[in-house]
């Protein structure tokens, strides 16, 4: 959106929405196949989160330096931690390698499969 434009801070409510929302539903679904995967696109979106709140202080609404620059450094050290746990998990993927991957997948699905027989057998108690 253009900078003029009086909808500038619905965009930023938008944006900082959807974040939150994928926030929950990582939380919620668990949708990748390793807990290690989850854990660590969980911690980018709340990172980016993060950045984001961090960003609104830049705006006019907030008048003080001190305030901005106190900012400035949340943002450049979030900035920072995504780019070292993003390094950190290619380097723990590449030293377990294929065949580490592939035996941590088969066993969260064994731990998700117990998991739901679980479930299934609390749900059965309970009628």
């Amino acid at each position: 959106m253009p900078i003029a434009s009086t909808y500038i801070f619905m965009q930023y409510a938008i944006v900082l929405l959807s974040s939150h929302a994928s926030v929950l539903y990582l939380v919620a679904a668990r949708p990748y196949q390793t807990p290690l995967l989850n854990n660590f696109v969980l911690a980018n979106e709340v990172f980016y989160s993060s950045i984001i709140i961090a960003t609104f202080f830049f705006s006019d609404a907030i008048h003080d330096h001190t305030i901005k620059f106190a900012a400035g450094v949340v943002l450049l050290t979030g900035v920072f931690l995504v780019m070292f746990v993003n390094f950190l998990v290619v380097v723990v993927y590449v030293v377990k390698g294929r065949e580490g991957l592939k035996a941590e997948i088969r066993e969260a699905k064994l731990k998700r499969e117990e998991r739901a027989l679980m479930e299934g057998e609390v749900e059965e108690s309970r009628r």
